[in-house]
């Protein structure tokens, strides 16, 4: 090989190198794009599916706040502004509430017994649609009533595309703003043992209701690894409304009744 074909020969070799690094800065500078949220740019939740406008990214973590000693209507602060509140009844046969929170933050929350982060991939993963997307024949559910034990139930009434909460027959007013809390979807889950559901790590299945712009549907659970799902009767993923979820732990030997 002459010196002039040997200086040809590298230097199409120096220009292979060149495209191959070229190429990979753009491959790499698009997954940096993908995954970078600048500030005050456009985010949707993975927990409701709606619009938000804070400055999120990768790193940010949902918090998680346990709400204790509900007594009285007027006696919580923030749980509405919660994307997820969970009901349930503890060892002491006391209501408990715990709420997450990652399209807000929690803000003079009381009464609470705990705050903590939680990762996302512990919280139930939802598919999303719009109201006017949910299947009008489904049966009509503009009232729930759901009985929790012997002292405490959990009411719905449906109302300008929102379920709005009831702690027996008075409306559950946020301290916060002296609102009433609402919900956009409501599920219920039946237990074999609310009390050991919360704290085991086993997986399970089971039935429940899921609730959206007034209508009911018949649903499947399953929790894997800690993580609860939610489908059809024909084992397909079910769709909620974008918006907050409200989200009812009970034993299955417990009332449910809608209309």
């Amino acid at each position: 090989m002459n010196a002039d074909k040997l200086f040809d020969y590298i230097i199409k070799i120096l220009i292979a190198v060149l495209i191959i690094i070229i190429l990979f800065n753009i491959y790499t500078y698009i997954n940096y794009k993908k995954k970078y949220v600048p500030n005050n740019s456009i985010n949707v939740s993975p927990i409701t599916g709606e619009i938000i406008t804070n400055v999120y990214n990768e790193d940010t973590l949902p918090i998680s706040v346990n709400y204790t000693d509900i007594y009285e209507n007027d006696s919580i602060c923030g749980l509405g502004k919660a994307d997820i509140i969970y009901e349930f009844i503890d060892e002491n046969q006391k209501l408990n509430y715990n709420a997450i929170f990652y399209s807000n933050i929690p803000n003079n929350n009381y009464p609470i017994s705990s705050i903590r982060t939680s990762k996302l991939d512990s919280i139930p993963s939802f598919n999303f649609k719009n109201a006017v997307d949910v299947d009008s024949n489904l049966i009509n559910a503009k009232y729930l009533f759901i009985n929790l034990n012997n002292l405490y139930t959990s009411n719905f009434i449906y109302k300008d595309g929102v379920y709005e909460h009831f702690l027996g027959s008075l409306p559950h007013v946020d301290s916060l703003d002296k609102e009433i809390i609402k919900a956009t979807n409501v599920v219920v889950q039946f237990v074999d043992d609310p009390i050991s559901f919360q704290s085991s790590s086993k997986n399970d299945s089971g039935h429940g209701m899921l609730f959206s712009s007034g209508k009911a549907l018949n649903m499947k659970w399953v929790k894997d690894n800690n993580k609860t799902s939610i489908y059809d009767s024909n084992e397909v993923p079910l769709s909620i409304v974008r918006g907050n979820t409200w989200w009812v732990i009970i034993d299955k030997s417990n009332s449910l009744i809608y209309k």
